[in-house]
């Protein structure tokens, strides 16, 4: 099994633990493990880990866990096994399909995912959850609410040069999320916890965070604003990279220096603003919704 289609066409590894980074900071943690219900020495399991930032910001928060990552893609498990080492995380990584776990009946106290359940066929994704869940364990299901999330008003602007070399791969980049089923079983918010109760989940909740990044907020330190810079600009940069690989030949190479000098620049606009103090107020919020259920004991 050598499934890497998400890593090179979808999301890459290291732009995705960089965008979890941000999702997932410190400040958000009492909120998050409340709606999850995690607590210190449980044994937790995410599916659908990605390159692993979850499962360490889990284990930083609960140091006495032991925490699993399970993906698909083997390269997010190699990059996360590999930043574990980096980072002095003792998180077990193991790739496998997350409609087939390859763990025993009633193995952990919790299950979590995050953005996942839009891409898998349901009620398989969280039975199995339910299955390898102890009796009396939670399973929690993190889902980006796009519909009350809110993006940038005064964004730094692209060029007509840079929104042209964009234009050219739209089409192949929406072809490629549904050759790859991207968002194939989308869920309302009242799908999910009604799913979850079919699946045989009781006393089902639901909690919602909203992830703030703004740059020019007075609550961030200088380092904050220019992550959230920093993170923006790697997903760009990231989007080069997948496109040549989801539509090859779309660019010339020359066209492809000239959109990384072109994203470059615009990157560099914004934090030169930002360190000049000239407030550009590109806020962004992602509405997360934590849907929570637990296992009969």
């Amino acid at each position: 099994m050598n499934d890497t289609i998400w890593s090179t066409c979808i999301q890459g590894a290291e732009m995705l633990y960089m965008t979890r980074n941000i999702r997932f900071r410190d400040e958000y943690r009492a909120q998050y493990l409340k709606a999850m219900s995690l607590e210190n020495g449980m044994n937790i399991l995410e599916v659908g880990c990605g390159s692993g930032l979850l499962c360490h910001r889990l284990k930083e928060w609960l140091p006495g866990s032991n925490i699993t990552g399970l993906d698909m893609d083997a390269n997010f498990i190699k990059y996360a096994r590999e930043k574990s080492i980096e980072k002095g995380f003792s998180c077990t990584f193991v790739q496998g399909d997350a409609t087939s776990l390859p763990f025993k009946d009633n193995s952990y106290d919790a299950c979590t995912s995050h953005t996942v359940i839009e891409h898998i066929p349901t009620i398989p994704f969280l039975s199995e959850q339910f299955r390898v869940c102890r009796p009396g364990g939670v399973v929690s299901v993190i889902s980006s609410r796009t519909e009350a999330s809110i993006s940038p008003e005064n964004p730094q602007p692209v060029t007509d040069e840079e929104q042209e070399l964009w234009n050219r791969v739209r089409a192949a980049s929406k072809d490629c999320d549904k050759n790859n089923k991207v968002c194939a079983y989308p869920c309302s918010v009242t799908d999910i916890p009604r799913y979850m109760e079919d699946v045989g989940f009781i006393n089902v909740s639901v909690d919602f965070i909203a992830v703030t990044a703004a740059p020019d907020s007075a609550q961030y330190n200088i380092a904050a604003r220019e992550e959230f810079i920093e993170t923006n600009r790697r997903v760009a940069q990231n989007a080069i990279l997948l496109a040549k690989n989801y539509a090859p030949g779309i660019w010339s190479e020359n066209e492809v220096n000239r959109l990384r000098e072109l994203v470059k620049k615009r990157f560099d606009d914004r934090t030169m603003a930002l360190r000049e103090g000239r407030k550009i107020w590109d806020i962004a919020v992602s509405m997360l919704m934590i849907t929570r259920g637990y296992k009969p004991e």
